[in-house]
């Protein structure tokens, strides 16, 4: 790769937040660590978690907007349910696929 080909992206970091990231790091290099995770980050890995979050708030307003009369209690009850699901889901998922160090 030729020299004009690389851009190089700059970062600061306080003194404890340099020690914690080296400490992830281990043997290798801030940048080189920084660059991994780049690299290997996947653009949506927090998706689900953030509709199952949104999913579950939207439960909890439903349910205090409405006075938590027994429908609306019901509605909430299965709103976050089926949020709480989605996140053990995606949980479980995002803990297999790092435990394995596969990507998907």
């Amino acid at each position: 790769m030729k020299r004009k080909d690389r851009k190089t992206f700059g970062f600061n970091l306080t003194a404890s937040e340099q020690a914690e990231v080296q400490r992830k790091a281990g043997d290798i290099s801030i940048g080189q660590y920084a660059r991994r995770l780049v690299l290997d980050a996947q653009p949506d890995a927090l998706c689900d978690i953030r509709r199952a979050m949104g999913k579950a708030i939207l439960a909890v307003h439903q349910a205090v907007r409405d006075g938590l009369p027994d429908d609306s209690r019901s509605e909430a009850v299965a709103a976050l349910e089926h949020a709480f699901k989605e996140l053990r889901h995606s949980s479980s998922n995002h803990q297999k696929k790092n435990s394995t160090g596969v990507s998907q």
